[in-house]
C-alpha cells in the first residue's frame, strides 16, 4: 500500500479489491516510470555512443530477437493468468507445464535462429554473432510464468523488486562500458547477462514468498489443453511482431545501417511510454474477467469506460509530445541523429492505436476469440509490410512511419467492423472517447433532479 496516495486510499479503502488493483498497478507503473526514465537515459547516452550505423546493428540484432521471442514465449501469459485466477486449485500443474512448455519453445527457438541468421547472413560475422549470443536470452525467459502467477494475485510488487534490481545493475554496467569506450560486442554480452539474472531472481523470490516450486508438476492433458488455447496466439505474435517491428528490416534493406539507427532512435523514445498501456491493461484485467461472467449490462458499461481511460490517454499525452517533437530530439540525440523529429512526430501518434489495441486485446480473450487475434495481428503484418515496400521507397522513413500509423489503425478499429463477433466492440471503441462526458451529462442530471 506505499505506492498508494493517502488521498486515494481514504476513497477506496472499504473496497478491497480496487485497493489490491491500484496497488498492483502502482507496482507496475513504478517498474515501468523507472525503466522508462533511467533506461531511456543510458539508451540516449548508448546511441550517441555508438552512432547511427552501430546503434543501427545493436537494435537490428535486438529487434530480430524480440520478434521470434514472442514464438518461445507460446502465447501463454494472457491464458495462464486467466487460467489461474478460475482454476487456483490447479495452479501447481498450470506452471509447471507451462514452465517446461516455454523451456522447450526457447531452445526450438534458438536453434532456428542460429540456422536461420547463418543462411541469410553467412558474410556478416558481427551481425551473426550478435543475434546467436542475444538468441540464448530466450531460454531464460521461461521463467517468465513466475511472472505471470504474480500477476494473478495482484502482487506484481515481488516480480518488479527483481526485475529493477536487476535493471539498475546493467544499467550501471553499460554506462561503465561507455565511460570505457567498450566495443559493440560487450553489450551484446551484457543484454544476455540480464536476461539470466531476472530469472535467477525470479525463482528465487517465488521460492521465498511461495515455497510451492517443488510441486510444479509436467501434465501432458495440461500441455495440449494450454497449446490448444495458446496456438493462435502464437502465431498472432509472431505477426504482432512483424507488424510493429518489419518497418525496422525493411529500413535496414532499402536505406541501410545509419537509417536503421536514426529511425531506431526515433522508435526508442516514442514507444518508451507504451508500458502505460500494459500496466493499465494487466491491472484491470483481473477484474474484467469477473465482471464478464456477472451481469452482461455491467460489463459493457466496464468496458466503454475501459476504453475510453485507453483513449485519451495517449491522445492528451501525444499532443503535448508531437508540439516540442524538434526540441526533444535535439536535446536528446545530438547532431549526429539530425532530421529524425519529422519522423518522431508522426509516429508518435501510434501510441493511440496501441493502447486501443492493447486494450482490445483482452475483450478478444475474455472471450475465448484468440483465433480474431490471429487474423487482426495477419492484416496488420500483411498491411505494414505492403505499405512500407510502397511508402519507404517513396519517402523514405518518413514513409515507414506513415505506414506503421496506417497499419495500427487498421488493427485499432477496421478489423472489428469486418469481425462479426467483435462488431459489438467496434461501436463500443467508436462510443469510447464520449463515455467521459456522457456520465458526466448523467450525474449532472441526477444532481438536478
Amino acid at each position: 500500500m506505499n505506492l498508494i496516495p493517502s488521498f486515494i486510499h481514504r476513497r477506496i479503502s472499504r473496497r478491497p479489491s480496487l485497493v489490491k488493483i491500484v496497488d498492483n498497478m502502482g507496482w507496475l507503473f513504478f517498474d515501468n516510470v523507472l525503466r522508462m526514465g533511467f533506461g531511456l537515459f543510458v539508451s540516449i547516452w548508448l546511441a550517441r555512443y555508438l552512432g547511427p550505423g552501430q546503434f543501427g546493428q545493436l537494435s537490428y540484432a535486438t529487434i530480430l530477437i524480440g520478434v521470434f521471442g514472442t514464438i518461445a514465449a507460446l502465447g501463454l501469459n494472457g491464458i495462464v493468468v486467466r487460467d489461474i485466477v478460475n482454476n487456483p486449485a490447479e495452479s501447481n500443474t498450470t506452471l509447471g507445464t507451462a514452465f517446461f512448455l516455454k523451456l522447450i519453445g526457447g531452445l526450438v527457438t534458438v536453434l532456428f535462429i542460429i540456422g536461420l541468421t547463418s543462411y541469410l547472413r553467412p558474410d556478416d560475422e558481427l551481425i551473426t554473432t550478435m543475434i546467436v549470443v542475444l538468441s540464448f536470452s530466450l531460454v531464460f525467459k521461461s521463467s517468465e510464468v513466475v511472472k505471470y502467477w504474480f500477476e494473478s494475485q495482484l502482487q506484481s510488487r515481488y516480480s518488479v523488486w527483481v526485475e529493477n534490481s536487476v535493471f539498475v545493475l546493467i544499467a550501471s554496467i553499460k554506462i561503465a562500458l561507455i565511460i570505457g569506450e567498450a566495443s559493440l560486442i560487450a553489450f551484446v554480452w551484457v543484454i544476455l547477462a540480464e536476461a539470466m539474472l531476472v530469472a535467477m531472481g525470479l525463482f528465487g523470490i517465488y521460492l521465498h514468498r511461495e515455497k510451492k516450486l517443488l510441486q510444479w508438476s509436467v501434465q501432458v492433458e495440461r500441455a495440449k489443453s494450454l497449446l490448444k488455447d495458446s496456438w493462435p496466439m502464437i502465431f498472432m505474435a509472431l505477426m504482432l511482431g512483424i507488424y510493429t517491428k518489419i518497418d525496422v528490416f525493411m529500413v535496414e534493406y532499402f536505406l541501410g545501417w545509419d537509417a536503421t539507427g536514426l529511425y531506431s532512435a526515433a522508435l526508442k523514445v516514442a514507444e518508451s511510454w507504451y508500458f502505460i498501456a500494459v500496466v493499465l491493461t494487466n491491472s484491470l484485467y483481473p477484474n474484467l474477467i469477473a465482471a464478464h461472467s456477472g451481469d452482461k449490462k455491467e460489463f459493457k458499461r466496464k468496458l466503454a469506460a475501459f476504453y475510453s481511460l485507453m483513449f485519451w490517454v495517449p491522445v492528451v499525452v501525444t499532443a503535448i509530445v508531437a508540439v516540442f517533437s524538434d526540441d526533444i530530439m535535439i536535446v536528446l540525440y545530438g547532431d549526429k541523429y539530425t532530421g529524425i523529429a519529422g519522423v518522431f512526430s508522426l509516429y508518435i501518434w501510434s501510441s493511440v492505436f496501441v493502447f486501443v489495441i492493447t486494450a482490445s486485446s483482452r475483450w478478444f480473450l475474455v472471450n475465448n476469440s484468440t483465433k480474431s487475434l490471429m487474423y487482426r495481428a495477419t492484416l496488420g503484418a500483411f498491411s505494414n509490410i505492403i505499405l512500407n515496400y510502397f511508402l519507404l521507397r517513396a519517402l523514405g522513413l518518413t514513409g515507414a512511419a506513415i505506414a506503421t500509423l496506417i497499419s495500427y489503425f487498421l488493427v485499432a478499429y477496421i478489423y472489428d467492423l469486418f469481425d462479426r463477433k467483435a462488431r459489438e466492440q467496434f461501436w463500443i471503441k467508436m462510443a469510447a472517447p464520449l463515455y467521459p462526458f456522457v456520465r458526466l451529462s448523467s450525474e449532472l442530471r441526477n444532481q438536478k433532479a
